[in-house]
């Protein structure tokens, strides 16, 4: 663990935090902490632009509130989604002199992304205390999310007796991955922390808090999904959000099980697999084909396709099959189908238009329901929330993550759940203040 600033902290010093970014939004997350004469960064992502907005791909957050570069010591990046990477090579360009903590698989990203990461200084992000600021010592730990190696961020100080629970991306079913096997909260790890605070302040994951229960894991899916494996019979289609890691890798699994051979159709399909097959066992990358050669050799019944585009992307595979304009093969009446997502709010025109299409084609389609689920988010639900509340027992309750529907509706169900709890609502750029008083 190292002090970010070698000048001697005062004893007691106020923490700030500033959401630039993420908080009545889905996207766009960065948080602003300060102390005394240094400061942090959380996260660096976009918000993609609606169809709308003609010329305008992504938003970024707005750095403008960053007055004096020289107090920003260091950025931790959660996990590698866009919403909460993409934003890295424009914050990289502004503020070349960082400390960057990312993890193994979140740094691949980040090189994938920008050239200038290569030229940052990169400190391997693990479930561990990182640096102290002013009088809190800032700790990563691991949470279950729909990517590998995800963290929250926990700012602790006993002498203060405060912290702040910051856990953006989470949900509590962790996969049963031996690549990955530490994707899980650590809640000993936390506890041991914790105990020494009075007051706690959770900053926590909105996405799914109109959901009750419990979010589903990666692995109630499996019955599912190799129910769609016995059944296919000509070639197997699948679509699902080539970021979701685990899935990837169960989908693989399920591959090899059913002796199938599997073609990566798609830019970021390739791209992501390259990011993370180094840690795959030598019989699930066996049956990954090289290249484009090699489907001439595999009879129809035994290929299958992972597809880019599930959400019904303008240049993904999935509306090339769709459109029958695919020169590599055809989706035909004896093939098969799977979306293994959900449907994002807003492209449920696209996606219909897209499932209308291959029915016409002939094949079957597997999609997604409750009654046989086929996608699990990776985001809390009502009962994730209640776990995590009985884990930290907050004194207070910041929603994050979410639109400001959900943020609202997140303070509504913590009343209940946790009612001895303070609920706390904060915008973009509206600062939450620790003080430096110890009750």
């Amino acid at each position: 663990m190292t002090v970010l600033k070698n000048t001697k902290h005062p004893l007691k010093t106020p923490l700030s935090i500033t959401p630039l970014g993420g908080v009545g939004e889905i996207g766009s997350n960065m948080v602003y902490i300060e102390a005394q004469n240094e400061a942090i960064i959380i996260d660096a992502g976009i918000l993609f632009s609606s169809d709308e907005l003609l010329g305008i791909n992504y938003f970024i957050p707005d750095f403008r509130h960053i007055v004096d570069k020289e107090k920003l010591k260091a950025i931790i990046f959660t996990h590698a989604h866009e919403d909460h990477i993409g934003a890295a090579q424009h914050l990289f360009e502004e503020f070349p002199h960082l400390d960057v903590y990312a993890s193994p698989l979140t740094e691949k990203f980040l090189l994938r992304k920008t050239y200038l990461a290569q030229s940052m200084n990169m400190k391997r992000l693990s479930e561990n205390d990182l640096f102290t600021l002013g009088s809190y010592t800032v700790a990563a730990f691991n949470v279950a999310h729909s990517i590998p190696e995800t963290f929250g961020v926990l700012f602790y100080s006993s002498l203060l007796k405060k912290s702040v629970i910051y856990i953006s991306d989470f949900k509590i079913r962790a996969a049963s991955s031996e690549v990955f096997p530490e994707d899980k909260i650590n809640t000993s790890f936390l506890k041991e922390r914790l105990k020494g605070t009075k007051e706690r302040f959770l900053m926590a994951d909105s996405t799914n808090i109109l959901r009750p229960g419990q979010t589903l894991g990666e692995d109630d899916l499996l019955k599912g999904l190799r129910g769609v494996f016995q059944e296919a019979q000509g070639k197997l289609f699948i679509t699902f959000f080539a970021s979701n890691v685990h899935r990837f890798i169960n989908l693989l699994q399920l591959a090899h099980e059913h002796q199938k051979v599997v073609f990566l159709f798609g830019r970021s399909m390739r791209e992501i697999y390259d990011l993370f097959s180094d840690k795959l066992p030598n019989h699930l990358k066996s049956i990954v084909l090289a290249g484009e050669d090699e489907l001439k050799k595999i009879p129809s019944s035994n290929l299958v396709v992972f597809a880019t585009g599930s959400q019904g992307d303008q240049r993904g595979a999935v509306k090339r099959i769709a459109n029958d304009e695919c020169k590599l093969f055809s989706f035909t009446k004896d093939d098969s189908f799977l979306f293994s997502s959900n449907v994002i709010p807003g492209n449920e025109k696209k996606l219909s238009k897209i499932y209308n299409q291959l029915s016409l084609l002939g094949g079957r389609l597997f999609l997604h329901s409750r009654e046989n689920p086929l996608h699990a988010s990776g985001h809390a639900s009502q009962g994730d929330l209640k776990d995590l509340y009985k884990m930290v027992n907050p004194t207070h309750i910041i929603p994050i993550h979410g639109e400001s529907y959900f943020l609202v509706e997140h303070l509504k169900f913590a009343k209940k759940a946790h009612p001895k709890a303070t609920g706390m609502l904060l915008a973009n750029h509206e600062s939450l203040v620790l003080d430096a008083t110890v009750d």
